[in-house]
């Protein structure tokens, strides 16, 4: 899966994604900007989430789904 974020962000490509959090799945459209580490030890992808139109962090062990738009 970092294969495909790192291409999207390499070639500035949105992604959709399916993010399980507390319980539940969603679907979000975003266009990622970096990878980094997070002081816990997981990997956080930045990105703009154009669902909730502002800025979030997603950790990547929660995303179950990637799809390059």
């Amino acid at each position: 899966m970092p294969s495909f974020i790192t291409f999207a962000i390499r070639s500035a490509r949105s992604l959709k994604i399916k993010y399980n959090k507390q319980g539940y799945s969603e679907y979000r459209d975003i266009k990622p900007v970096k990878l980094k580490h997070a002081k816990n030890g997981n990997v956080v992808l930045v990105a703009y989430d154009r669902n909730k139109q502002d800025w979030r962090s997603f950790s990547l062990d929660k995303i179950g789904y990637v799809k390059i738009n």
